[in-house]
């Protein structure tokens, strides 16, 4: 899911007009995005941030945002560790990247926090998406959680259960397809646990596993109470969702 959240971060940020680099010390904008899973990956947040401060120091210019769990978790205190942050956003504000970014361009006031968790985290058009695997693309079906196991975090982070409607879903898979992606992998964070309307999990991989020209079908991150004998069944059945 952070991947795919980078991924759409990286494509908005592209139809806004920038270029990406893999040299941090040619970059305007920095997008640093995070996991809260484990308390090492928060950490390693503020290690990064302290590294592009130092380069700061040496362009004034550059831009530095951060995003997803640890920003959803930690919210402005993440602004009291890390005062070169210019640009905050949640795990539902991703939309709002470039515009936050523009307003730090034109000038003082930040840094420009969004961490609005009520916000549809559906809004990135799916054209915007910039895949990084040549061969597998992912698609969100679904965000949060509503189990509250004592050890999990990402109910905190993401939110509850929210579903995208099929239609959708068939739609940006096909448009994957079309653009020439072989596989592609459904993401939840309880993604068997997807329902909308009367459309469960089963029928949504009956409805993705349709689509002509699709070869292979994934999906992550599964929960043991959503297994069921439809999903069985279709496990079974269904010849391009893989083992």
């Amino acid at each position: 899911m952070n991947v795919n959240d980078s991924e759409k971060v990286a494509g908005l940020l592209h139809a806004d007009g920038y270029e990406r680099t893999d040299e941090v010390d040619q970059a305007d904008i920095v997008f640093v995005n995070t996991c809260a899973v484990r308390e090492r990956a928060a950490e390693k947040l503020y290690h990064a941030v302290g590294r592009l401060k130092r380069l700061k120091a040496r362009k004034p210019g550059l831009l530095v945002g951060v995003g997803g769990c640890v920003a959803q978790l930690h919210g402005a205190a993440v602004l009291d560790r890390a005062r070169s942050v210019d640009v905050l956003v949640g795990t539902h504000n991703i939309a709002q990247v470039p515009a936050l970014f523009r307003r730090a361009r034109e000038g003082s006031g930040g840094p420009f926090v969004d961490l609005d968790r009520s916000a549809d985290s559906f809004l990135v058009p799916p054209s915007a998406v910039a895949h990084s695997s040549p061969v597998r693309a992912y698609v969100t079906v679904m965000e949060g959680c509503n189990h509250v196991c004592s050890f999990c975090v990402v109910p905190r982070t993401r939110g509850p259960e929210v579903c995208r409607p099929p239609r959708a879903i068939v739609a940006e898979v096909e448009s994957i397809v079309a653009q020439g992606y072989p596989e592609v992998m459904l993401l939840g964070q309880t993604v068997n646990a997807y329902q909308y309307g009367e459309v469960d999990f089963a029928e949504l991989l009956r409805l993705v596993d349709a689509v002509p020209g699709l070869q292979r079908l994934r999906f992550t991150t599964s929960h043991p109470e959503h297994v069921t004998p439809r999903l069985a069944d279709a496990l079974r059945d269904l010849p391009r969702v893989c083992p």
